[in-house]
């Protein structure tokens, strides 16, 4: 009888636990929540904040210059003096810190944040990434050629994301990986065709030479420096492996503290802020020579 009841609370536990919806989206924090004591807690969510501020503010200098320089200058106004350059770089980043804030404020519509995560990759990071790497090898490729691949690429994976299940209600499934698989062939298909059917008369694109061009005239630059130009960049380098040096030091010692308060592993922790601050010998070796 015993063994009867065991067996149902079992099954019916199982029904349950395979009932209930996880809460992916929060399982980092809830384990935090679990294991950190009250004041580790609240300087994991500071940290957390500050990275995901830095990680934002890297970002959008990142995009304000490109956009800066190669679209606006490159493309919208070529003859742009630096004042109105300078003018642009300061107001695109809050247009871009607009869009991204929506973009946050619409992601709980969108299905939350690990769906829309992995949506976003699956739609863009075949489009965005996989030209640039292909130019890195191929002769022939030109600039306008990867622009247009990756627009199309993108157009075709937003028509098959977000219009095509407005129209009839058919949605990409990443069960079936169709959704991953439409993001990654369709660029590499496009530019295999590209590459060995429209371009494979020419040998090397005019893209390419400017490159080459680009590439020889560093060369020369680079054999005009003068004794005091390099002194300077030895500086500059000898400073920036000391600061490395001293990072790598006051992590070691903060966790060798660490590891003389925590209940749990202190010999693990004491180990890795041995081993980080033998690792700072190495830069710092580096900056004397």
């Amino acid at each position: 009888m015993n063994h009867i009841m065991s067996k149902k609370v079992g099954k019916n536990v199982a029904k349950i636990s395979f009932n209930v919806k996880l809460d992916t989206e929060n399982a980092y924090i809830m384990a935090c929540r679990q294991i950190l004591p009250v004041g580790l807690l609240g300087l994991m969510l500071t940290g957390m904040y500050f990275s995901t501020s830095a990680s934002a503010n890297t970002t959008l200098n990142v995009v304000s210059a490109v956009f800066t320089n190669d679209i606006y200058k490159g493309a919208i106004n070529p003859n742009a003096s630096e004042k109105k350059l300078m003018s642009v770089a300061r107001a695109s980043p809050w247009c871009f810190g607009i869009f991204m804030i929506l973009i946050a404020l619409a992601v709980p519509y969108l299905g939350g944040v690990v769906e829309f995560t992995i949506s976003l990759g699956a739609i863009t990071d075949g489009p965005l990434l996989l030209p640039p790497i292909w130019a890195l090898f191929s002769k022939r490729l030109t600039g306008k050629a990867t622009i247009n691949i990756t627009l199309v690429s993108l157009a075709v994976n937003i028509f098959f994301k977000l219009i095509l299940p407005a129209i009839n209600g058919y949605k990409l499934s990443r069960g079936s990986e169709i959704e991953m698989l439409l993001g990654v062939l369709l660029p590499l298909i496009l530019l295999l065709i590209y590459d060995f059917i429209f371009a494979r008369k020419q040998s090397t694109s005019e893209d390419y030479q400017l490159y080459l061009n680009y590439k020889s005239e560093k060369k020369v630059v680079a054999m005009q420096m003068d004794a005091k130009e390099m002194a300077i960049i030895r500086t500059q380098n000898k400073f920036g492996l000391r600061m490395i040096a001293f990072s790598l030091l006051f992590t070691g010692l903060l966790l060798l503290v660490l590891s003389l308060i925590t209940p749990h592993s202190k010999g693990l922790v004491l180990v890795i802020a041995i081993l980080i601050m033998i690792g700072a010998i190495i830069p710092w070796r580096v900056s004397k020579k």
